[in-house]
């Protein structure tokens, strides 16, 4: 019996990170030897089955389709039976009324909140290792930074108070790479989302990557554990800064060595369900 992946995408926006890591398990699948579809053409060079009408999609004796669902999506679109629900942010309580109890949930980060827990995981990185660097210019940076993203507070007043530069454009002028050139020339990179990765890609570039407006039921050591992303060059609160200072020079080797692991957890991922599905 043959085994198929179908990994559903809410889109293909180059920009978002669930988006990115939902056509990169699309690539990996790919690449280690097994067939994949979608509903979207992938992002990543790849051999991948476009499904435009969801509603062709049937199961017979030859071959099982498992559906890999990130967690916004309600109930079941391609109606089957195995399905995987990729917790890649927080879940809608009103959204997970919507699966089915023999669901498998599979979490990217432990920092994720769902109503129903699971062991397993599935963590994959598209580092951009190529695109952000730091250009060692040191005591040339100058100010503050940031992206308006999520869980920024209505009436905010820290950033401006702060002159920060808004780089929620950056997209409009020049993408990654404008956004690297930006990283490099400020001081600080100052976000209130606790798990985005651009906190990450500002410490590569040099930034000191400060998160505010942290839960102060949860240290920074704690964080850690739950967003291992953020493990080097992130600091939970200005407090924590000094942690992020000291370890800025190994936020790149840590996402060098978690994007080489992003393998072996598809890896896992599939072995997992080869074994459910008795599949060998």
């Amino acid at each position: 019996m043959k085994l198929i992946f179908f990994i559903y995408t809410p889109g293909r926006r180059q920009f978002t990170g669930g988006h990115v890591v939902l056509h990169k398990l699309i690539q990996i699948i790919d690449e280690l030897g097994y067939e994949v579809w979608s509903n979207q053409t992938p992002l990543f060079d790849c051999n991948c089955k476009i499904i435009d009408n969801l509603e062709s999609i049937k199961e017979n004796d030859e071959y099982k389709i498992v559906a890999v669902y990130p967690e916004q999506i309600k109930g079941n679109p391609i109606n089957v039976e195995n399905v995987s629900r990729w917790i890649l942010y927080h879940t809608d309580p009103e959204i997970e009324e919507t699966w089915s109890n023999t669901d498998y949930f599979f979490k990217y980060c432990e920092g994720f909140k769902t109503k129903r827990e699971t062991n397993n995981s599935l963590t994959i990185i598209d580092s951009k290792l190529e695109i952000f660097k730091n250009y060692g210019l040191g005591n040339k940076r100058k100010g503050y930074c940031h992206i308006n993203k999520k869980k920024y507070p209505k009436n905010e007043k820290i950033l401006e108070s702060l002159e920060s530069k808004n780089l929620s454009d950056f997209t409009e002028k020049g993408g990654f790479e404008y956004l690297s050139e930006e990283f490099n020339k400020h001081e600080f990179f100052i976000t209130y989302d606790d798990a985005t990765y651009y906190s990450v890609l500002s410490a590569m570039c040099g930034c000191r990557s400060v998160i505010i407006n942290t839960d102060p039921n949860i240290s920074p050591d704690e964080y850690r554990l739950k967003y291992p992303i953020n493990k080097f060059g992130v600091a939970y609160g200005w407090q924590d800064l000094k942690h992020a200072d000291l370890t800025r020079d190994l936020t790149t080797p840590n996402i060098q060595s978690m994007e080489k692991e992003s393998v072996e957890s598809v890896k896992k991922f599939i072995n997992f369900w080869k074994q459910k599905l008795k599949i060998y």
